[in-house]
């Protein structure tokens, strides 16, 4: 028993790591990828950081942009980002942004 309340905070620090609300959350690819989650994590930290550096782009280029753009809750609008990683011919695009979180695919 006296093991079992030692494990008791780590078990706090892994639930609240884990459904905590902070930082960007992507979705890449399908559900049914057979990628490594790790190299799924290290392709949506890339995506998270092209995307969020996209996002300070648009705020700099546009006026009157949405109070959540240009308060830091919201991703650019999905058309300026595809538009910017096709004009930088990447070989991914994003399907749909819901506030910080994106979903992204890849193309040939």
């Amino acid at each position: 028993m006296l093991i079992g309340f030692a494990f008791l905070p780590l078990l706090g620090i892994v639930f609240v790591w884990q459904f905590s609300p902070g930082g960007m959350t992507l979705a890449s690819g399908s559900r049914h990828s057979q990628k490594s989650p790790h190299l799924e994590a290290s392709v949506g930290a890339s995506r998270g950081v092209k995307l969020k550096l996209l996002t300070q782009q648009y705020l700099s280029l546009n006026q009157g942009v949405s109070s959540r753009v240009e308060a830091g809750t919201e991703l650019a609008p999905i058309e300026f980002l595809n538009q910017q990683l096709k004009r930088e011919g990447v070989k991914w695009r994003v399907r749909e942004v819901n506030g910080l979180v994106a979903d992204t695919y890849d193309i040939s």
